[in-house]
C-alpha cells in the first residue's frame, strides 16, 4: 500500500513539474489545427513534514491546491479544493 501511495505522490510531482515547464518555457505551443485540449492537473494532498516519508500520512481535507503558471503573456491562477479524501481536480482553461 506505502509503495502506492509512493508512486502516485511521484506521478502528481512529475505532472506538475511538466505542468511548470511547459508553462515558462517561453516558445509558443505549436497549433493544432481542429484539435481541443482540455488540460487539468489532479492529485491527493497529504498531511506530513516533509522530512517523512507519505506512509501512514492522513490526507488532508479542505485543502486549497493551486496551479500557477506565470508566463510573460497570460499569467494564470487556478485554484482547487479537496474533498473529503484529500483528492483534487483543477481543469485549466483552454
Amino acid at each position: 500500500m506505502a509503495f502506492v501511495k509512493n508512486v502516485v505522490f511521484c506521478q502528481i510531482l512529475m505532472v506538475l513539474l511538466v505542468a511548470h515547464l511547459s508553462c515558462s518555457s517561453g516558445k509558443k505551443p505549436i497549433p493544432l489545427k481542429g484539435l481541443r485540449s482540455r488540460v487539468a492537473v489532479e492529485g491527493t494532498v497529504y498531511c506530513r513534514s516533509c522530512n517523512k516519508t507519505l506512509t501512514g500520512a492522513p490526507t488532508l481535507a479542505g485543502a486549497v491546491a493551486r496551479v500557477k503558471c506565470n508566463t510573460t503573456k497570460v499569467p494564470l491562477s487556478v485554484d482547487g479544493k479537496t474533498n473529503n479524501y484529500g483528492y483534487f481536480y483543477i481543469p485549466l482553461p483552454s
